[in-house]
């Protein structure tokens, strides 16, 4: 009886010292984290910033995209916006999709398929439209194609 209470307490010890060494890595990942966050933050409001700057002035210039030497294009882009005229709708979607509170990423694509198809009521929802631009890469060339070009 006595080894198996030694294995016993062996055993919690040893998920003990995972625990421990679990809230050590945890706390790590948490600082790191963090430091992500303070260094990327600003990078992602310049670029909020920048975009509302290239859609101001490719609306005065009259143009609807620009291409630069990378090859990305920048485009002017309308999407959709959606309202729920009721809140209460809103909530109703909420308890449907077993959502603690609104997710509104999920909705956003539910009403979007909906638009597309035609199958929105606008009595429950109000459709608006906002510009934003995006950013389409180039397509990637193939290998063959870029030795075709070097060899000729």
């Amino acid at each position: 009886m006595a080894r198996g209470q030694k294995s016993a307490a062996n055993f919690i010890a040893g998920m003990n010292a995972t625990a421990e060494k679990l809230a050590v890595v945890r706390a790590e990942l948490g600082r790191r984290e963090e430091a992500f966050k303070e260094q990327t933050d600003a990078l992602y409001t310049e670029e909020r910033a920048l975009k509302e700057e290239l859609l101001g002035a490719l609306k005065t210039v009259g143009l609807s995209s620009v291409k630069v030497a990378s090859g990305e294009a920048y485009s002017i882009s309308r999407v959709p916006t959606f309202r729920f005229v009721n809140p209460l709708v809103e909530d109703k979607w909420a308890r449907e999709h077993h959502c603690v509170r609104v997710d509104r990423t999920m909705l956003g694509q539910m009403l979007r398929k909906e638009y597309e198809r035609g199958q929105l009521s606008t009595a429950e929802v109000e459709v608006g439209e906002r510009e934003t631009i995006s950013i389409r890469k180039p397509k990637a060339a193939k290998e063959g194609a870029e030795d075709a070009a070097a060899e000729a």
